[in-house]
Order: C-alpha cells, then sequence, then structure tokens
C-alpha cells in the first residue's frame, strides 16, 4: 500500500474533496498532498502535446 498519494487538481470544488475522503475513509494512514494546478495555465502545455 502507499503511504503517500499525490493529486495534481485544482485545490478548488467539491471533486477534490470528494477523492480525498474516499481516500481518508478506505486508507486512513496515507497521507495525501495536494499540487495545485490551474487548467487555466495548462493550455499551452495542451497545444504543446497535442502537435
Amino acid at each position: 500500500m502507499p503511504k503517500t498519494i499525490g493529486l495534481v487538481t485544482s485545490p478548488k470544488g467539491a471533486a477534490v474533496q470528494d477523492i480525498i475522503k474516499t481516500i481518508k475513509r478506505r486508507y486512513p494512514i496515507v497521507r495525501v498532498i495536494v499540487y495545485p494546478l490551474s487548467f487555466k495555465a495548462m493550455r499551452p502545455q495542451r497545444k504543446l502535446l497535442q502537435q
């Protein structure tokens, strides 16, 4: 079992809170780290990946 889980997502919103709640319920000893990401900031990277 993992000791730490990293989430790369927007820290705002119900979805990430639901994910964290589910992880903590199923694996209470795991550490959850949220790496904040702005999807607006990803637009240039998406274009690059699509090429």
